[in-house]
């Protein structure tokens, strides 16, 4: 899931989804922001979760990472 996405002064894309390995049994939700500062440099700010034992607050990790990957401007 990618959408265009506005924070503070700087315009960029928001990309959602699950991540997995090949061959083993791990895998969770990511978040990813990039945006560009200053029109020179790319900002790229990945956030990942990996709680196999919490199935049910999953959903609240990622609002978590979520919330920091925001917070970077």
């Amino acid at each position: 899931f990618v959408c265009p996405l506005q924070i503070g002064m700087h315009e960029g894309m928001e990309m959602r989804g699950l991540w997995e390995t090949d061959l083993d049994w791990m895998g969770g939700s990511f978040y990813h922001y990039s945006f560009v500062k200053d029109g020179k440099y790319t900002i790229s700010v990945d956030g990942f979760v990996y709680a196999p034992r919490d199935w049910t607050e999953k959903r609240d990790y990622l609002r978590q990472v979520e919330a920091i990957v925001k917070s970077v401007q």
